[in-house]
């Protein structure tokens, strides 16, 4: 009688175990593209903030650091 229920409380924790995995895996799946687009946000505001912050230096810091100047930034831009 110990074998029976050794043998059904098996399956019963395999069943379990596989319904836990799918789950995960649903909620993974469901949950991802909204991580990837907090991250493509948080690295948009990384860059403005980054860029802001150059605009902020002083002219002779920018060439020192080969920033280009606001003419060429300006060109580059509308050429693209």
């Amino acid at each position: 009688m110990a074998d029976c229920n050794d043998n059904y409380l098996d399956q019963y924790n395999a069943h379990l175990a596989r319904f836990a995995h799918r789950a995960i895996r649903a909620f993974e799946n469901f949950t991802s593209p909204i991580a990837g687009m907090f991250e493509e946000m948080a690295a948009r505001k990384r860059r403005r903030k980054t860029i802001l912050a150059l605009a902020a230096l002083p002219e002779n810091i920018l060439h020192d650091i080969g920033w280009p100047d606001l003419y060429e930034r300006q060109f580059h831009e509308d050429k693209n």
